[in-house]
């Protein structure tokens, strides 16, 4: 009887709003099929309130098809969020603790002073594990997971200290699927089917099946180290996923306040980061939320829990305006005044300056870049990855990617030569240039 007034109680939460009572949502809708039309957004927006959706729609395109509400679409780094779920899952059946060092269900993983919680908090101080992909692993075909924990357990990368300071690194979440996996007996997307996403509903929601992608796969700059879990889902569904939070329909409250409390670092302050949730504690209430990025692919998940309001937005192929498109969103629900993103316009740069940037940048935190000319186009690859991405100009001196939200810039001297290269108006950290 309490599972079925639970589902009951999540059937009747999904009944929108009569839209005439928020003359909004007429506004948005028309603003959000503008930029779909002028190729400007595409992906989907859901906005809550109370419980109820007020406002639930997709637009433009992914993959040759029209995005609907019901189209899963890419949520990156969103997932941590789900699979922080899953470790609550297995911590609430009695398999395993927060206090539990790794390496007792990962005996291989060299870093024996980190326990669970430390990697759903980001505070394990374990190297990002691209680093050592790039240094010792074979960057000419794909590496999946299991090749990945090998190397690691081979290589074995020194590490920060456990607990003295946050550190936003995909790696943790590796390792937290690699638990769920161990501890379970089940792979990581037959046990989030099982006691995740079916139980709540979530019938959009899959992992892609180029997480571990045969060896033999076709190689590029994404896919030869492969850290992310792949999940594909929808504003709808995620949604779900958050009320369920709320609600505590799957999990405890007492587990849901732990993955919204602020963890305790060693020297007595406090992250800013959860089970999986960026926190934010302020004078006029609490909010938690993840965002996801990746190539073509910006998320926002976000829960204002003292207003009771949940803004879910999945975009693809459409960030270079995202964020101005989620300001226009969060003004129009607010009933402020609103600044349309503007068209990035095609600037016609004079080839003959691709050769002055062309060669290879050394950058402290991105290592080193390569700059190319191709059938007269300009193109960046990092060092060893294979593959590369257009550089597409936007004055003489800057550059971005068509379907990133990130702006470069070549950097000169008093005399004109180009010494640097980096992002835009970030001299200070640009890489030389490699004479």
């Amino acid at each position: 009887m309490k599972k079925f007034l639970a589902f009951i109680s999540l059937v009747f939460i999904f009944i929108p709003s009569p839209s005439a009572a928020r003359p909004w949502v007429q506004t948005l809708d028309s603003v959000l099929t503008t930029l779909a039309e002028q190729g400007m957004f595409n992906g989907q927006v859901l906005l809550a309130e109370k419980g109820n959706i007020v406002f639930n729609n997709g637009y433009g395109e992914y993959e040759n098809t029209s995005i609907s509400t019901t189209s899963p679409l890419p949520v990156a780094s969103i997932s941590k969020s789900m699979t922080a779920f899953g470790i609550m899952i297995l911590k609430e059946q009695g398999k395993i603790d927060y206090d539990d060092k790794i390496t007792a269900y990962l005996p291989k993983i060299p870093f024996p002073n980190v326990t669970v919680q430390q990697l759903l908090n980001q505070t394990s101080g374990i190297p990002n594990f691209l680093s050592t992909a790039l240094d010792y692993g074979d960057t000419t075909r794909v590496m999946n997971q299991e090749e990945i924990l090998e190397l690691i357990s081979r290589i074995r990368p020194p590490a920060g200290k456990a607990g003295e300071k946050f550190y936003y690194n995909n790696s943790n979440y590796l390792l937290c699927r690699s638990i769920i996996e161990n501890v379970s007996g089940m792979s990581y997307a037959d046990f989030m089917k099982h006691y995740v996403w079916n139980p709540l509903g979530m019938d959009h929601t899959h992992t892609d099946a180029r997480v571990n992608l045969p060896a033999d796969a076709p190689i590029n700059a994404d896919n030869f180290y492969n850290p992310g879990s792949g999940i594909h889902s929808t504003a709808g569904d995620l949604f779900r996923f958050a009320h369920a939070l709320k609600s505590n329909t799957v999990i405890s409250h007492k587990s849901v306040e732990e993955a919204f409390s602020r963890p305790l670092l060693n020297d007595g302050t406090k992250s800013n980061y959860g089970f999986g949730w960026y926190i934010l504690e302020t004078p006029d209430g609490k909010s938690v939320g993840h965002w996801g990025r990746g190539e073509g692919v910006k998320t926002y998940l976000e829960l204002y829990l003292t207003e009771e309001k949940t803004l879910v937005m999945l975009t693809v192929h459409s960030t270079s305006y995202v964020d101005q498109t989620y300001q226009v969103i969060r003004d129009i629900w607010a009933g402020n005044p609103y600044e349309l993103p503007t068209r990035i316009q095609a600037y016609d740069i004079d080839p003959k300056l691709y050769k002055e940037y062309t060669g290879s940048y050394l950058t402290p935190n991105l290592g080193l870049l390569h700059v190319s000319v191709e059938n007269g186009k300009l193109y960046l690859r990092p060092d060893p990855v294979p593959g590369k991405e257009e550089l597409v100009p936007s004055s003489d001196s800057t550059f971005y990617f068509r379907n990133q939200d990130l702006e470069w810039q070549f950097y000169r001297d008093g005399n004109g030569e180009v010494i640097g290269f980096g992002f835009k108006g970030d001299r200070k950290e640009m890489g030389m240039k490699q004479k």
